[in-house]
């Protein structure tokens, strides 16, 4: 470690305050506390084991591909399966990506397969105004698919009022079927999570990672709609890793890092690596559906950029308002003492001109209406006393 980076690495706690700087409570104990970044890495194992145990707390907290799931237990219709095995059916909650309504539909199919339009359900083509075409994902030969089918339109609902927690929730939940994507995740949020606590403080940290998961989500969603949706829904805190990765490598751009674990390379370079590989692969050049987010990854990325150039410290505002929040619950269990201060007036000045000319003259200089401005004066200072 060079001499130019010391200053931002503190491991320990630093006076007055437990959380680090911007972070709050104040810190009495012999032992530092546990740092943001080992507490986020210690949630992601605990929800991913949780989730791994019970899977319908994972639906709960995946953010959805779309925002239209099926309503209930519904038969989807196949129109180019064979009569016998031409529907299956789905269970409530679903995801579904509508992709065109029944009249556009029908039309597509007597356009493109003629041959199939005396084998269409009656009702689909008596009412084809009913009907949407929709997307979902299955299973071919062991490999995830995607399906084209027909839904009555009455079956689908909208669960957008369930994005709100998952806009985050997302960010702590990892696929079941690859340890490697808990692992490589946990691993560098660690790694340049630490190094990015010691510059900002404890509560800043926390704050910039769950506002790069939310960017990201926000920037997955937004793309999914405009190409046309998916139906997979999205996990990881890949978002908000990549937020982090980017301040490491503005902080940090010649730090070596381990590619692949063998091979040393500037954490500048591999940061524009990551740009220039989810660019290609959210224009497609990859090939495939890869069910990767390129752009909830370019979202972290870009958001940890912005949040340098633009210099705001989110978590300001918080300690505003707990400022603001004491200072009125001391007003309120100790109201404000005023240290009184008596009117100035002519009365001091007057005594004062009366004293002076008794020192030079002699009190029998006094007139009468001096005499009786003297004991006025008296009484009102007993009164007063």
């Amino acid at each position: 470690m060079g001499i130019h980076n010391r200053e931002y690495l503190r491991d320990e706690a630093p006076p007055g305050g437990g959380w680090g700087g911007s972070y709050g409570e104040s810190f009495n104990g012999s032992r530092p506390p546990m740092s943001a970044a080992k507490v986020l890495v210690l949630i992601n194992i605990v929800v991913f084991v949780a989730t791994w145990l019970h899977n319908p707390l994972g639906d709960l907290l995946h953010l959805p591909g779309t925002f239209t799931v099926i309503r209930g237990n519904t038969d989807v219709y196949f129109p180019e399966l064979p009569r016998d095995s031409s529907t299956i059916r789905l269970s409530a909650g679903t995801y579904i990506v509508p992709v065109r309504t029944g009249p556009v539909e029908l039309d597509r199919i007597r356009k493109q397969r003629p041959e199939l339009v005396g084998d269409l359900d009656p009702l689909f083509v008596d009412q084809p105004d009913d009907w949407v075409a929709i997307e979902i994902e299955g299973v071919a030969d062991g490999k995830r698919v995607s399906l084209g089918g027909l839904i009555q339109s009455r079956d689908t609902r909208s669960i957008a009022w369930q994005a709100p927690w998952r806009m985050i929730s997302y960010g702590f939940c990892h696929d079941q079927r690859s340890l490697f994507h808990l692992a490589f995740n946990m691993i560098c949020l660690w790694m340049f999570g630490r190094l990015i606590e010691g510059i900002y403080g404890r509560r800043e940290f926390v704050c910039i990672y769950l506002l790069g998961i939310f960017v990201s989500a926000v920037c997955h969603l937004a793309w999914q709609q405009a190409s046309g949706g998916s139906v997979v829904p999205m996990v990881g805190a890949s978002g908000g890793v990549m937020t982090v990765m980017a301040l490491a490598a503005i902080h940090y751009p010649k730090m070596k890092v381990l590619l692949m674990m063998i091979f040393p390379v500037e954490l500048g370079l591999v940061v524009v690596g990551l740009v220039a590989w989810n660019v290609l692969g959210g224009m497609g050049l990859f090939g495939g559906d890869t069910h990767v987010a390129y752009m909830a990854h370019l979202g972290g990325l870009a958001f940890g950029f912005g949040y340098h150039r633009c210099g705001f410290r989110l978590s300001s505002g918080w300690v505003s308002l707990a400022e603001r929040w004491r200072l009125w619950r001391r007003r309120i269990v100790r109201p404000s003492v005023r240290v009184y201060q008596p009117p100035a007036d002519e009365l001091d000045e007057k005594v004062d001109a009366i004293l002076e000319k008794i020192s030079r003259d002699g009190e029998a200089s006094l007139s009468d209406q001096e005499r009786e401005f003297l004991m006025e004066a008296s009484r009102r200072k007993r009164n007063e006393m």
